[in-house]
């Protein structure tokens, strides 16, 4: 029993570091990631968002082509959004923008979206220090 406390009060703020961190992931983190590991995690991010997606079409009572969501769905492939994520990450001014902000700039920008202010305010806010 007593054990068992000792690794629930070691197990528990180790996991809620961990996920706070991961939400967090950087140029830093991304940079020296095989190949492999940048297209698992694109995956894992465009199934996310496609759930959210389909959450959001069920909550609204509409279909995925409503204007309110079509906007989240997007055309772009893994392969274009991981070259995409490297060549955005190529500039060292772009190294702290977190990564999920830094695939959404490059989906909007491979569908001819212009987000040249978007990208100046995510350098702005993912650079300040974090509390």
């Amino acid at each position: 029993m007593r054990i068992s406390r000792l690794c629930l009060l070691l197990f528990c703020p180790l996991l809620c570091v961990a996920l706070h961190a991961q939400s967090q992931f950087d140029g830093d983190f991304w940079i020296p990631k095989t190949e492999d590991v940048k297209m698992l995690y694109v995956v894992g991010f465009i199934d996310g968002r496609s759930h959210g997606i389909n959450e959001a079409a069920d909550a609204f009572n509409t279909k995925i082509d409503d204007p309110r969501l079509s906007k989240l769905a997007s055309e772009v492939t893994v392969g274009q959004i991981v070259d995409g994520v490297d060549e955005f990450y190529k500039d060292w001014r772009n190294r702290k923008v977190i990564l999920r902000h830094a695939m959404e700039y490059v989906m909007d920008e491979a569908q001819g979206k212009d987000d040249s202010k978007l990208l100046l305010f995510m350098r702005q806010l993912d650079s300040e220090p974090k509390k």
